[in-house]
């Protein structure tokens, strides 16, 4: 539990308050909990294959700019599957309201690292054909384009680290220097899907070294 829970309880007369920050705490915990369940089963897919090793094909392909709706949050580990899922539908009702569709697959932006020991901003998007006048939360912008470092992820989102390492250590090891922040794209719908047929583009813009 966070040290900010913690001491919220602990400097509490009121047992509401008390027992709001342990069924929160419970319900975060569930959720690990079956996610952890979606990678065990994922993994155990994969020891029952002859190749364990997961083997990802890494490509540089050329992007052009994309228009995309968009909104902006501050999350951490804990909150941002609550934080994309808030976020995907405040962009899919501001398209509604409008009467636009998007145009390609969801996307996300990760701003900074987001880990167990820090928090930061991920932008989560969809990529509209004209410009959205949007509210307060969401807005239109066109994302960067260039050239990308790029995988697929096959398997649960909890698992997509693997294709991270393998990324990074590719541009490093060919001599490239990343030029902005990866961002993960949606080849299919996970209401569609099994978890182990999931698929995730992953992209680190990248310029030659000293370029």
């Amino acid at each position: 539990m966070p040290l900010e829970e913690i001491r919220m309880i602990l400097d509490t007369d009121d047992p509401n308050v008390a027992r709001t920050c342990l069924l929160a705490h419970r319900e975060w915990l569930a959720d690990r909990l079956e996610a952890h369940e979606r990678m065990l089963e994922h993994f155990e897919s994969l020891i029952q294959r002859e190749e364990i090793v997961v083997q990802y094909e890494i490509g540089i392909i050329e992007v052009t700019p994309q228009l995309v709706a968009a909104t902006r949050v501050h999350t951490n580990l804990r909150r941002i599957g609550e934080d994309i899922g808030a976020g995907f539908r405040s962009l899919m009702g501001s398209l509604a309201r409008e009467g636009a569709t998007p145009s390609g697959p969801p996307l996300i932006v990760y701003h900074d690292v987001i880990d167990e020991e820090t928090d930061g901003d991920i932008e989560i998007c969809v990529p509209v054909g004209s410009a959205i006048t949007g509210d307060a939360a969401v807005y239109a912008r066109e994302i960067e384009g260039g050239a990308m470092a790029t995988t697929v992820h096959r398997g649960p989102y909890e698992g997509i680290s693997s294709a991270y390492q393998t990324l990074m250590g590719w541009i490093s090891e060919h001599g490239h220097e990343g030029a902005g922040p990866p961002r993960e794209i949606y080849l299919n719908d996970p209401r569609e899907v099994a978890p182990s047929d999931l698929l995730t583009r992953v992209e680190f813009p990248i310029c030659s070294e000293g370029g």
